[in-house]
């Protein structure tokens, strides 16, 4: 379609896999993968089934495919259940395909909100344990501000929904599965509420 620059699919990467190459033919460019965990069993206790390996292949591929551009893993971190594991997705970026963003916890229709769970992103910057030094060239307009981690290639985004509220500059449409078009993820999760 004329005008369009990239096509980026969200995805849990249950079945990227087996869909990538159809996926790239069709004119995939970027992948976003909820990645929230790299142990099986709090993968488990998350997701209520198995596959975290399978989602590390996923990554592995799209990684590995030189039609991909990039490959985003999008982490919620949440206090007392993956927030050890922030120094572990950060070696990640030792591929320079890969940008690890840390997202803070936050309301949405499938999962009940405490505070109790939510680490601001100041707190998950400092637990980061490298220095960082920001990515000046980067939308200005996406939800992630990116940096760059100290000896490693790839890079560091936040998502800041909770501390550093970013709505009036976020411009990324989103089509969910339901086909209907949503200007944000907290409005695409909303509607299982309607």
């Amino acid at each position: 379609i004329s005008g369009i620059e990239e096509i980026c699919l969200s995805t849990n990467a249950y079945l990227l896999d087996r869909d990538l190459s159809a996926l790239i033919d069709a004119g995939l460019s970027t992948v976003n993968i909820s990645l929230d965990t790299m142990r099986e069993d709090r993968f488990l206790q998350i997701t209520h089934s198995p596959g975290v390996d399978r989602v590390r292949r996923a990554i592995d591929a799209a990684v590995a495919h030189p039609s991909i551009k990039r490959v985003k893993i999008n982490t919620v971190v949440m206090r007392g259940i993956n927030d050890d594991e922030i120094s572990a997705f950060v070696d990640l970026c030792a591929e320079p395909k890969i940008d690890i963003r840390f997202i803070e916890f936050m309301p949405t229709a499938e999962v009940k909100y405490s505070e109790n769970l939510m680490v601001p992103e100041d707190e998950i910057r400092l637990r980061v344990g490298r220095l960082l030094e920001p990515v000046h060239d980067d939308d200005p307009t996406a939800p992630a501000k990116l940096w760059r981690v100290a000896g490693l290639p790839g890079r560091v985004g936040f998502i800041s929904t909770m501390t550093h509220k970013f709505c009036a500059h976020c411009t990324p449409l989103r089509l969910p599965a339901d086909g209907r078009m949503a200007k944000c993820l907290l409005c695409a999760t909303q509607r299982g509420r309607q």
